[in-house]
């Protein structure tokens, strides 16, 4: 499945997502999208990459209920533990 990141990018001005998540969550998507394998749409994330994009330390309960709501709003599924050093992800290409 080949991803199309200015698809993505759109779709985060059309869908009005900015009233649906928070900046917080805008800059975690934006993150995975520069970082996706655009073939085949999957990705992973070290935690010290996430803390030196984003800024600050992502807790765990932030990272679950964020998860939660990508995968809501069909956005991105994040697949991650408390015991690992990274996060895996996919984004929805629809």
């Amino acid at each position: 499945m080949k991803i199309d990141k200015r698809k993505l990018l759109r779709r985060i001005i059309r869908q009005d997502l900015r009233e649906k998540i928070s900046l917080e969550e805008i800059r975690l998507y934006l993150l995975l999208i520069i970082s996706v394998d655009q073939v085949n749409g999957v990705g992973r994330l070290s935690r010290e990459s996430l803390e030196r994009y984003l800024g600050h330390r992502l807790q765990n309960k932030q990272l679950e209920e964020t998860a939660r709501t990508f995968q809501r709003l069909h956005l991105a599924e994040i697949d991650y533990s408390p015991e690992k050093r990274e996060i895996g992800f996919r984004l929805f290409g629809q």
